[in-house]
């Protein structure tokens, strides 16, 4: 699948739609999307009705599948419908940002896509789609893998030990080789009778969730959840993270092997295709969990292109001992064998029974109905215990990677549309792209002109080209402040020479040909990406939260305490200080004593305070040379100003 032209799709999903508000629903944890429930904004496809990215031709169409399809947790609820909120379809998943794209002409939408649901269930949703569709997403299979019972048994709740967790990942991979094919055979035959002739089906797969390369994520995280549990879970080894990722990739090459099919059987009269945007959040970008130097938070600021849901982390047995401290854990006898089966029936009623269990009794009596995968639990009779989809939305794709599967779903439509009108796909024409971040893609982050006018330099001076047709080199600048920032190199299949030239020729284009920001007499910068020749060059902040509106001019105030011989002075500031933690103070307060200063601490906050401050700096200071703060000296050195020092020194 071409991730050039997917990239340049998600640009269309990253523009805010403006609607209207409407009451919330009475559930806690979850909103009502006003976007679902009141006339959408539709952008206007092209006039060239024979273009393969003009969707006129799209009047009726349908999202079928799972719930990596219905979006749970993804933005907000899409409605307040009664099948909206059971089957946890959110207004950020996947088909509600195509639906936003397709345009006025479309007639019909039906979004039936379950959270939960199985081939068993799918199969029944396609059954009751309307006839004469023009196209269908969906997704399929995950949940005859038993995917919740192996998050359950193997990372969540791993309370039974490794050997129950092996026994379930070989619980999948059987019904990959045993039943998954015949059962996507139903769901896809059904279709056959629904959708019109040359009609498109595009099939999302799914992706791998771990990164592999090292083993800080076993050694520092421990991912059993709730958190404050008194007991730690099967450690996420590179093995283990392989397995799970061998059962997404194995999962994935049969349903390639499937639609293969499908393509060649002249009986089925629709067009079919798989968006494989897995790659994306792979290669592309850190999209997967457990990248090396990320943190246990979420959402996590070194990891912005996170693609997946997942919660905050501890680090292996701290929580427990802490919590032992506190008095919070408390000392009696208990059944251990009662707790584990009370949680783990509270967690597989959840997390792998359909949104509608005694419908799917019923369908899975049926001989024409797919074959039920047999999953552990099945056999319970535990219906109707519920948890809050901030619970269930865990492992499943995030705002951003329903925004990737959005981009490469729509480029398989145009590439298939393409073939259908006999025209050259998009994406075979060789483009230049220019694209300029907005601040809402950057969340209240930007960066100095004179900043990044310097480790531009660097960064082309030392990048390491990789061999081999594709590589990409990404260097991260200044961690931990407001101006923190990556650049990123990706270099295409059949890449030239890597050029430092080039390189700065680029990066300067987006340092100084990028303003999104309209009242910025600092020069401040969002960066953005360029698509040059054979290369993509990405700058991105990365950084504290920094005030917003930007800074116009920097700012901060000073306090001084005296206390005898020494005072203290506490400063703050903003637009000034912002990259160096201190040392420019450091500098100048020596110099201006005429020692070294040997007692400061200097902070960054992780988003400006009440007053809009981005650091604070405590010094002591020997009484005599109070001046140096009081008449602006130290602070005008290290770039900005506090107006003096107030307080009682």
């Amino acid at each position: 699948m071409p991730v050039l032209f997917s990239l340049l799709l998600a640009w269309l999903f990253m523009v805010p739609i403006t609607s209207l508000s409407v009451s919330q629903p009475e559930h806690s944890d979850i909103a009502v999307s006003p976007v679902n429930t009141l006339n959408v904004f539709h952008s206007s496809p092209p006039s060239d009705t024979l273009s393969p990215d003009n969707f006129r031709w799209v009047e009726r169409w349908a999202a079928i599948g799972d719930s990596f399809t219905a979006g749970i947790g993804s933005g907000q609820l899409y409605s307040k419908s009664d099948g909206d909120t059971r089957c946890s379809r959110y207004d950020r998943s996947y088909p509600a940002l195509i639906e936003r794209r397709l345009g006025p002409s479309v007639k019909v939408f039906e979004y039936l896509a379950c959270s939960g649901a199985r081939t068993g269930g799918i199969f029944q949703q396609a059954l009751s789609l309307r006839q004469d569709l023009d196209l269908v997403v969906l997704s399929a299979g995950g949940n005859d893998l038993c995917l919740s019972s192996i998050l359950t048994t193997c990372i969540f709740l791993p309370f039974q030990g490794e050997k129950a967790c092996q026994d379930i990942l070989d619980k999948a991979q059987e019904n990959i080789d045993t039943i998954l094919k015949q059962n996507l055979r139903q769901v896809l035959s059904a279709l056959n009778s629904k959708v019109k002739k040359n009609g498109i089906i595009v099939f999302a797969l799914y992706a791998q969730y771990f990164n592999t390369q090292n083993n800080e994520c076993a050694d520092k995280q421990d991912w059993s959840f709730p958190q404050g549990l008194p007991f730690s879970g099967l450690k996420l080894t590179i093995e283990r993270r392989q397995k799970f990722n061998n059962l997404v990739a194995n999962i994935n090459k049969a349903i390639k092997e499937v639609i293969h099919e499908y393509q060649h059987d002249p009986w089925i009269k629709y067009r079919i295709t798989y968006a494989d945007w897995e790659v994306w959040a792979r290669e592309a970008v850190k999209g997967q969990f457990c990248v090396p130097g990320t943190t246990r938070a979420y959402p996590d600021d070194w990891q912005p292109d996170l693609h997946f849901f997942r919660p905050s982390l501890r680090s292996r047995g701290s929580d427990h001992d802490e919590l032992k401290k506190k008095g919070l854990i408390y000392h009696k006898k208990v059944n251990e064998t009662e707790i584990q089966e009370d949680e783990l029936a509270i967690y597989n009623t959840f997390l792998y029974k359909s949104a509608n269990p005694a419908a799917d009794a019923l369908k899975a009596l049926e001989p024409r109905t797919p074959t039920p995968p047999g999953c552990p639990g099945d056999d319970k009779a535990s219906f109707g215990i519920g948890l809050p989809d901030r619970w269930g939305k865990l492992f499943h794709p995030n705002e951003l990677g329903h925004r990737t599967m959005a981009s490469f779903v729509m480029e398989a439509i145009i590439a298939v549309r393409s073939g259908i009108l006999g025209i050259e796909h998009p994406i075979c024409k060789q483009i230049d792209q220019f694209n300029c971040n907005s601040p809402w893609v950057t969340d209240h982050r930007y960066l100095s002109t004179d900043v990044l006018t310097e480790t531009v330099k660097t960064y082309c001076k030392e990048v390491v080209p990789r061999e081999g047709q594709k590589w990409a080199d990404e260097r991260l600048f200044y961690k931990g402040t407001p101006e923190a920032h990556t650049y990123r190199i990706e270099a295409r299949a059949g890449v030239s020479e890597y050029s430092e030239q080039q390189c700065l020729l680029a990066f300067n284009r987006i340092i100084h040909g990028c303003n999104r920001i309209t009242k910025n007499p600092m020069n401040f910068k969002l960066g953005g990406s360029y698509y040059f020749g054979s290369f993509r060059y990405i700058l991105r902040p990365v950084g504290k939260q920094r005030p917003w509106p930007v800074i116009e001019k920097p700012y901060g105030k000073c306090e001084g305490n005296d206390e005898g011989s020494m005072s203290t002075y506490t400063l703050y500031g903003a637009g000034w200080a912002s990259s160096d933690r201190g040392r420019k103070f450091y500098k100048a307060m020596s110099d201006c004593i005429g020692w070294t200063v040997n007692s400061y601490s200097f902070k960054y906050f992780d988003r400006p305070d009440k007053d809009g401050y981005e650091w604070k700096m405590i010094v002591h200071w020997p009484d005599h040379v109070k001046k140096c703060f009081r008449n602006d000296k130290v602070q005008k050195e290290a770039g900005g100003t506090t107006g003096g020092c107030l307080g009682t020194d």
